[in-house]
């Protein structure tokens, strides 16, 4: 089940990443974010802002190709 997740991750960031619908900048500061809240040892703010993370990108992407 991993696989087929992080699978399905790897793609949406390749779709994200192609039509530059997050800036390069804000995707460090978020990424930076979580690993902050991980070095802390604080797991539900780093799931907190990996969900937040991941579905921004999902939506810019369901936006970007005027799925719904």
């Amino acid at each position: 089940m991993y696989s087929s997740v992080a699978d399905e991750v790897r793609l949406c960031m390749a779709q994200v990443q192609d039509r530059q619908l997050i800036d390069a900048a804000a995707i460090a500061h978020q990424h930076a974010a979580i690993l902050r809240a991980v070095a802390s040892g604080d797991g539900d703010a780093a799931a907190r802002l990996l969900i937040d993370h991941l579905t921004a990108a999902e939506e810019r992407l369901v936006e970007a190709l005027n799925v719904r």
